[in-house]
């Protein structure tokens, strides 16, 4: 039996404001931490790197003004049927995941090999430059994109997210050893709520304290031995400040000393670098530590930009990343075809994640990817009338 479902009411306005909105937000804590509760681990960030930084958020914001104002509004109505090819795929998505979990993870834990130790072996495999590794990569993500889509595709009709097919990608990621994909996922998946939910605020602020949380776990399993004598909750606190606090921290170090300077384009992948008429260095895969105090290498993603091309590169990146994240936004409103749902959700990660790294770039591979699984998935829905 076919099940037939009608889009209902939609938050159109959630959705096209969320990237400005969270853009806005994630700078806001960071100029409270530092300058109003006052921090006690890093050094006073400078006037010239606070200027910096809200020049990219300012430019941030008048790209989504500008795309939100002028993308026409209005939106298709959706409707999803769910015959028995969507079964056939949750089946065959579901085996292949355990197959990864069992694979990947539970055997060699079960074989005494820690999940730190699995995540360097799977990191050396892939920087190795091994065809395979990069095949079974893009093979893993192509299945959490996938995933992704079927709890999307169930919430639209049933209004409610499935506790087992989130864990279940929740396990798969940790599996994968990325933290990225799960953060991604989650974003994808929060759009979809914004969109269609009863009580989207409500589920915003879960979104955000969840969103804090896997990120500190994921962090803390994944983490190598505890160093010295410090107590896990050391070690947890040091991730929780690094993490969300440390990339300004890093930023306003590279302001004042100019440090670490590369003879590269950071704003330009390496993919697309290599093809470049320019006797200039690959950007690296990670960058150089510096003390701040503390111990890091995260920069924020005005770093790029303005090692790059200074203050202007900073306002026109930011102005563009936040015409992008918006126009992605809309078109998912309007269209409700997966493609743009994974571009927004991504953009939405990135966006946050401009406090600690970019990843409007650095990231750029995982995007490509994922919208190339999500044209696929497309293609088999409007096939099977999923």
């Amino acid at each position: 039996m076919d099940f037939i479902a009608m889009g209902g009411k939609k938050n159109t306005w959630l959705v096209t404001l969320a990237p400005m909105c969270v853009m806005f937000l994630v700078w806001c804590v960071q100029f409270i931490y530092y300058e109003i509760i006052g921090n006690s681990v890093f050094n006073p960030v400078s006037l010239g790197a606070w200027g910096i930084a809200w020049v990219g958020v300012f430019g941030y914001v008048i790209g989504a003004l500008i795309c939100s104002v002028f993308t026409v509004q209005g939106n298709e109505e959706s409707v999803v049927y769910f015959n028995r090819s969507f079964y056939y795929l949750k089946c065959v998505c579901l085996i292949l995941a355990v197959a990864v979990i069992l694979n990947n993870l539970v055997l060699p834990v079960l074989n005494g090999v820690s999940v730190s130790a699995l995540r360097n072996q799977a990191i050396d495999e892939w920087t190795s430059g091994s065809i395979g590794p990069r095949v079974n990569a893009v093979l893993l993500n192509g299945l959490c994109c996938f995933i992704v889509l079927l709890i999307s595709l169930m919430y639209e009709v049933n209004k409610k997210l499935s506790f087992f097919w989130v864990t279940v990608f929740a396990v798969l990621c940790v599996a994968c050893f990325s933290r990225t994909l799960l953060l991604i996922g989650l974003s994808i998946l929060l759009l979809r709520v914004l969109l269609q939910g009863e009580k989207p605020l409500r589920m915003i602020f879960f979104s955000l304290v969840c969103f804090v949380v896997l990120f500190l776990v994921l962090a803390w399993v994944m983490k190598d031995k505890t160093p010295g004598n410090e107590s896990p909750t050391d070690v947890l606190l040091h991730h929780l400040q690094i993490y969300f606090f440390g990339g300004v921290s890093g930023f306003n170090y590279y302001v004042i000393n100019e440090q670490p300077n590369y003879n590269s384009l950071l704003t330009v992948p390496r993919f697309i670098q290599a093809l470049l008429p320019i006797d200039l260095d690959f950007p690296p895969s990670f960058y150089d530590f510096v003390e701040t105090p503390g111990t890091l290498n995260v920069f924020t993603s005005m770093f790029p930009p303005y090692h790059d091309f200074g203050v202007l590169g900073v306002l026109l990146f930011f102005l563009m990343y936040g015409s992008i994240s918006t126009v992605a936004c809309v078109r998912f409103v309007k269209t409700n075809k997966s493609t743009w749902q994974v571009m927004a959700g991504f953009f939405i990660y990135a966006t946050v994640m401009t406090i600690f790294d970019d990843q409007f770039v650095r990231g750029l591979p995982v995007i490509l990817i994922f919208i190339f699984f999500a044209r696929i998935f497309d293609s088999i829905r409007g096939g099977c009338r999923i």
